[in-house]
């Protein structure tokens, strides 16, 4: 999980279908950035220093960037 300051939300890796954003300190949910989890392991997440875009890591060898404000998925790196 990480916490971004600048927009007072909190994104966690929900272990089956991508991470979820929740609004702070209300808890609301307020975004979904979808993508496939094969092992239901806990994935590395990193955000942006003003909080624009959201890398995660998952455990099919791939790094993929979402647009925090939209959700859309921007990048998918594939590594092995």
């Amino acid at each position: 999980a990480i916490v971004c300051q600048n927009t007072r939300r909190l994104y966690v890796s929900n272990l089956v279908d991508g991470v979820d954003a929740y609004a702070l300190p209300a808890m609301d949910p307020v975004g979904h950035y979808r993508y496939p989890v094969l092992r239901h392991r806990i994935q590395q997440l990193a955000l942006t220093k003003k909080g624009r875009w959201i890398l995660s890591g998952g455990d099919a060898g791939f790094a993929r960037l979402h647009e925090v404000e939209t959700g859309r998925q921007i990048l998918q790196l594939q590594h092995s």
